[in-house]
């Protein structure tokens, strides 16, 4: 399996096939939801740190929490089933972020450690918590979650 190179960290399939890699590499199985729900705290985790989007799409707010329409249009074939591919580009299959991306990868290091052994539902129960940006969005009847919400949001224990 051959992976192509990108020059930026533009794509949240990127920051979703670096996620499926590790779960991959540990043989962990995810679900689509997990997916979603690791994705939003690796670019929660990244913004605070850096305050920079890690990506330009913004998550939308879904009845289980924060998600990514392009995420979402990939792998909902899965359903609630683990998924079993990388996300495509393109024909392409969307590049691995490599450890040269010190401030991703620390990130999504801190992230996995902290959260991969959370049942789907327990990282969609952190995001409904009250006083997330998911929960300040969905009381105002937002489309979308704003990266200045997501920075005032508190880290979840």
């Amino acid at each position: 399996m051959t992976l192509t190179k990108t020059r930026t960290l533009n794509s949240p399939l990127l920051v979703a096939n670096s996620i499926l890699h590790r779960a991959y590499y540990e043989k962990r199985p995810i679900t689509h939801l997990k997916l979603q729900k690791l994705i939003y705290f690796v670019y929660k985790h990244y913004l605070k740190n850096t305050r920079e989007p890690l990506f330009d799409e913004h998550f939308e707010v879904w009845t289980h929490g924060p998600v990514l329409r392009s995420v979402y249009d990939v792998f909902k074939n899965y359903g609630s089933d683990f998924i079993e591919s990388y996300a495509y580009t393109n024909g392409d299959i969307a590049r691995i972020i490599s450890k040269d991306h010190t401030n991703f990868y620390n990130t999504l290091e801190w992230v996995w450690e902290h959260y991969h052994n959370y049942s789907p539902f327990t990282l969609r129960d952190l995001t409904h918590r009250d006083g997330t940006a998911w929960q300040k969005s969905k009381d105002a009847n937002e489309l979308y979650i704003k990266d200045s919400l997501i920075i005032e949001e508190e880290w979840y224990a």
